[in-house]
């Protein structure tokens, strides 16, 4: 059987906050080494993006896995390690740019879509939706 490639993004990071919310969110994860950092920077801005609420609340629960038929779980984490990891502050400014780079990442600047643009397509997309189900 061959070993799978986890040097590309195929782990899922799925948090739960405090306020019952779960996101999945596929998080990269460079040279095979879990990143919880960046799962929770990535899940923070996913929660952001699907409540519009620009604080999320705390985390209470997490885990990497491996998606598949039984979604493997890689690492689970409790609410103290979350903790722990969300109140740090960064040692670097790498490690800073990389925080603010992962919840940008939410918004894929890469397609152009910044959080205000983001925002008008989804307000755009509901009411597509709400004139298409009226009929």
């Amino acid at each position: 059987m061959k070993e799978p490639d986890h040097s590309s993004p195929k782990w899922t990071f799925v948090a739960q906050f405090s306020d019952g919310t779960v996101t999945r969110m596929t998080t990269f994860c460079a040279n095979g080494k879990l990143d919880l950092e960046r799962g929770i920077a990535v899940a923070r801005g996913a929660y952001q993006s699907k409540t519009g609420n620009n604080k999320p609340p705390p985390l209470v629960a997490a885990k990497f896995i491996e998606p598949g038929y039984n979604d493997k779980i890689l690492k689970e984490y409790n609410a103290a390690d979350l903790e722990e990891v969300e109140t740090a502050e960064p040692e670097t400014a790498e490690e800073a740019g990389r925080a603010g780079a992962a919840l940008a990442g939410a918004h894929d600047a890469r397609w152009g879509l910044t959080p205000d643009l983001f925002k008008r397509e989804e307000q755009r997309a509901a009411a597509e939706l709400q004139r298409h189900s009226s009929r």
